[in-house]
């Protein structure tokens, strides 16, 4: 399979992984920090624990695959723009 990365891909992909960070982060914010869940309350606040935790990787891990999108479309674009710019050298030298 090949994947073109163009530059409206490379932002389309990076918005998205932007967007999960945060919903992500907006989430976190909002979970409940008591609750009544009677004899099971310290078992419940464990998972809410490992639940936050879980969700603080998962968006770093959204947030470093949007930094390396973005590079990775910004190196293609230089390395693309290089290649032109050499060709149009080469082109015009033949004239």
């Amino acid at each position: 399979m090949t994947l073109r990365l163009d530059a409206d891909t490379a932002e389309a992909i990076t918005t998205r992984h932007d967007s999960a960070v945060s919903v992500i982060d907006d989430s976190a914010t909002n979970a409940p920090q008591t609750i009544d869940g009677g004899e099971g309350t310290p078992f419940l606040l464990e998972i809410l624990e490992a639940v936050g935790l879980t969700a603080a990787e998962i968006a770093a891990i959204n947030q470093a695959v949007a930094i390396l999108i973005r590079d990775t479309g910004d190196d293609l674009a230089q390395t693309e723009d290089a290649l032109v710019a050499r060709f149009t050298e080469l082109n015009e030298g033949l004239r």
